[in-house]
């Protein structure tokens, strides 16, 4: 049985750490013994190899290693900074292990591989290692520098916050020259945004082109032309140099070809894409809710500019809806839990009404 992903990286001794209990990671002065190997940023090299089948004895990371983990999602994802590069692991989100295969969806590495043969005004990770065992997926990606929208945020002032909004706005319709007639990942397997899973009778079969394409329809969105789209730009996901007035976007799980209306909705829709602000921060409700939406509303207002459309007063009425049938079938997550039954697993979810009133695009 796996480990959880959050336990994925143990340390083996002063210079090699396993990884999954399947790789094993190592730092070398000879990059010529491995066939796998990328520079340190000590003047030394790394090199990965697959482990024995009996792999060797190792525990938790030192308390003075230089990796440390800054992402945590348990069983789902995990991330650890390990100098100039990351190491990623994740499995496959829940809703796509049901598909009829797991390579149904397009893969991260996939995207990254096709992103290092465009010519982009922007930085993006190299991809220096990708395995994949069972559900699991193993990247390790370059670090792109500077700090992220989030981290800068603060030192900030309103013009410069405009500036990036604005140059991310100019990324997206950068990326929007590439176009498909299937609303899919890079390589034509399916993408899998949960915000975009709104509508339970129009998505029941895992993220499918036509699934996704009947719920955009039906929000009102112009599906006769799609475009390529990172689909998930928030703070932590745009890296900037501030000194050289660079820009980097980060976190390609989520990309793929999209309506054009996609991207400001969801800006100016989506908690996803909120500052990770909390009641630390803002001990005031509606300041924190107000701060908490800075980057993504000015994100949007960028967008605007540029003309993209949005339906998102009817991805509100459609993610409302979505909410009150989820609450309704189980009435005890509302607190009326005194005479609540659980309902089965199986909830016949097309029987509910439909909910959507097709916008017209602005």
């Amino acid at each position: 049985m796996s480990r959880p992903v959050r336990e994925s990286l143990k340390q083996i001794d002063a210079v090699s750490w396993l990884i999954g209990d399947k790789f094993i990671l190592s730092k070398t002065l000879d990059a010529t013994k491995c066939a796998r190997t990328w520079p340190a940023d000590d003047g030394t090299f790394y090199s990965i190899s697959i482990a024995p089948i009996v792999p060797p004895s190792a525990g938790p990371l030192w308390t003075d290693s230089q990796f440390r983990k800054i992402h945590d999602a348990g069983d789902c994802a995990a991330v650890w900074d390990m100098g100039a590069f990351f190491l990623k692991i994740h499995d496959t989100p829940f809703k796509l292990q049901d598909m009829p295969s797991r390579d149904s969806a397009t893969k991260e590495h996939t995207t990254l591989t096709w992103l290092a043969e465009q010519n982009l005004s922007f930085a993006v990770p190299k991809l220096l290692f990708h395995a994949e065992d069972g559900t699991r997926d193993y990247l390790i990606i370059t670090r792109v520098p500077g700090e992220t929208i989030f981290k800068a945020w603060h030192g900030m002032g309103e013009e410069e916050r405009r500036v990036y909004a604005r140059r991310v706005a100019e990324i997206i319709e950068e990326m929007s020259k590439w176009e498909s007639n299937s609303i899919t990942g890079i390589d034509g397997k399916r993408m899998a945004d949960s915000w975009m899973d709104i509508v339970p009778e129009l998505s029941s079969d895992g993220f499918a082109p036509e699934a996704l394409r009947r719920i955009f329809e039906a929000l009102g969105m112009n599906c006769s032309s799609l475009f390529f789209c990172h689909c998930d730009l928030g703070p932590d996901n745009i890296v900037v140099d501030r000194e050289k007035q660079c820009v980097g976007v980060i976190d390609w799980e989520n990309a793929g070809y999209v309506p054009k209306a996609w991207p400001r909705t969801k800006a100016e829709c989506s908690g996803g894409l909120d500052l990770d602000y909390t009641k630390e921060d803002y001990s005031d409700e509606a300041v924190l809710a107000a701060k908490q939406k800075e980057w993504r509303l000015m994100l949007a207002k960028a967008l605007e500019e540029k003309r993209f459309p949005q339906v998102s007063e009817a991805y509100k009425q459609a993610r409302a809806e979505k909410n009150r049938i989820y609450l309704s079938e189980r009435p005890w997550l509302i607190g009326e839990t005194q005479n609540a039954v659980k309902p089965p697993h199986s909830i016949d979810i097309k029987s509910q009404p439909q909910a959507i009133a097709p916008a017209k695009q602005s």
